[in-house]
């Protein structure tokens, strides 16, 4: 399969057109290659992906990466959308695509949209050798063979962090429990005042079924990504996976960033310095509640945490946090 940029195509796009592209104008398929590499642009671009539940610190590791000068990486795809399409496409005993050979030609196209697509970004970056997505998801292998980031952090800084955004924009969770007489006054609070919750930081966590959702989510996520870890260590699963948590991302980002770099064959020596700027320094500089890059810490839990709301964290998601090496028990 090729795909050739028209001159057209380039000129109505300023980003694309302002880079001296040559006659390399096209992204390939090379089948000869790995799964995880794509020809784009000139050269053979490699693909790799970085994980986690939202609010975990995806985006920081791909702002960690992207300091090396062989890295991009250009946002979130969601390729899980376009996965549930193809695996509905021929999931039914009626449906076509479920025999041979429609079944293997619709998982090729799959492939290969997710390896065009990636590497169509790396017309941003000319000299980028590896190309990456960094979608906040459960782990799932879509490319076999590829690289894997996976970040995890406490659930309950999770459950802060991401109650505090939610109710902020009214997000697809907050929309889910907007039923909720409390959530809603919640929000009400927030929208007339933005420095609510850090007033009243013991507000935050007192609707039960938004509350216990979120805790739910990362907890099914944690015994989910867990699991397809493992079975990568078995060789059931080919890919290659690097984990890390949040909290020791925090403590020794040089440490862990150059491991990441090594990781993808590339040499630490070569990176960027971490800075403010880049937004690759631990933590963000104030707390702003409506901002998506509101602090970056560890442990905001205990401000906002009450008996209550530990206790329906324990019920919902207690379990994973113990077996995550966040606790040793659920005393706490």
């Amino acid at each position: 399969m090729i795909l050739d940029f028209a001159a057209e195509q380039l000129a109505a796009h300023p980003a694309l057109s302002a880079l001296d592209l040559g006659d390399t104008r096209e992204l390939r398929i090379v089948r000869e290659g790995q799964k995880n590499t794509v020809w784009a642009f000139g050269r053979v671009r490699k693909l790799f992906f970085v994980t986690g539940h939202a609010r975990s610190g995806t985006n920081w590791i791909a702002a960690l990466l992207m300091r090396h000068p062989s890295i991009y990486v250009d946002g979130e795809y969601y390729f899980q959308e376009l996965k549930r399409g193809f695996d509905a496409f021929r999931h039914e005993a009626y449906h076509r695509a479920i025999r041979e050979p429609v079944r293997t030609v619709a998982e090729s196209c799959f492939q290969d949209t997710v390896r065009l697509c990636i590497a169509a970004c790396s017309i941003h970056h000319p000299d980028a050798e590896w190309v990456g997505d960094r979608t906040p998801r459960p782990l799932e292998v879509f490319l076999p063979g590829a690289p894997h980031f996976v970040i995890t952090r406490d659930g309950r800084d999770v459950l802060v962090s991401l109650a505090i955004l939610e109710i902020a924009v009214g997000g697809p969770v907050y929309q889910e429990f907007a039923h909720c007489p409390v959530l809603r006054r919640l929000r009400e609070e927030f929208l007339k005042d933005k420095e609510y919750f850090k007033k009243n930081p013991d507000r935050l966590l007192t609707s039960e079924p938004f509350t216990q959702a979120i805790a739910q989510r990362w907890a099914a996520q944690i015994r989910h990504d867990h699991d397809v870890i493992e079975k990568i260590h078995a060789g059931d699963i080919d890919a290659s996976v690097f984990s890390i948590t949040y909290e020791a991302l925090h403590e020794d980002p040089e440490r862990h960033r150059a491991r990441m770099y090594q990781f993808l064959g590339l040499d630490p020596a070569k990176a960027l310095p971490l800075t403010v700027e880049s937004e690759t320094l631990p933590g963000f500089r104030g707390d702003n509640h409506t901002s998506d890059r509101r602090k970056g810490v560890v442990g905001d839990w205990h401000i906002y945490f009450t008996d209550t709301a530990k206790n329906w964290f324990k019920q919902a998601a207690g379990t994973e946090l113990i077996r995550a090496g966040y606790e040793p028990s659920n005393d706490w």
